[in-house]
């Protein structure tokens, strides 16, 4: 099943250097426009390209500086390490926990959703052989 993508949509798609976002085109109705973020080569280059593409794709929803919102940054320690802000509590390993199951769960959905596609590209290339093939013996007979 190939999923319905309308023009305000935006797609993010991890490739082998960076992000690509595909979103639709403010100029014009039906297009997308593609926006690559190429992760640097420092040890939080994928890290910091990811926080670009969700400051210019979602700036109504990150934190600015006279507006609340999702705090992105790059932290060189593990929250279980950082004493700067009172350390660990239940509530803070509890929302962790919530979230790297929603992450689980979106992978898996990606990872159904990309055996679905594989299986509708698989199957539209035999209904096209079964198509030749018809028209193939269609021909023939003509002859």
């Amino acid at each position: 099943m190939k999923p319905n993508i309308e023009d305000t949509d935006i797609i993010i798609r991890r490739v082998a250097n960076g992000w690509i976002v595909f979103a639709g085109s403010e100029y014009e109705e039906g297009c997308f426009a593609t926006t690559a973020y190429e992760e640097r080569e420092t040890e939080w280059g994928e890290h910091e390209a990811l926080i670009n593409l969700f400051h210019e794709h979602f700036p109504g929803y990150t934190q600015s500086k006279k507006h609340g919102g999702i705090k992105l940054e790059v932290r060189e320690k593990g929250y279980d390490s950082e004493e700067e802000d009172g350390g660990n509590t239940t509530e803070r390993v509890e929302e962790q926990t919530a979230r790297l199951e929603k992450i689980a769960e979106q992978k898996e959905i990606n990872k159904v959703v990309d055996q679905v596609e594989s299986a509708a590209i698989k199957a539209v290339h035999k209904v096209m052989e079964q198509h030749n093939k018809a028209l193939e013996k269609l021909a023939e007979n003509e002859e």
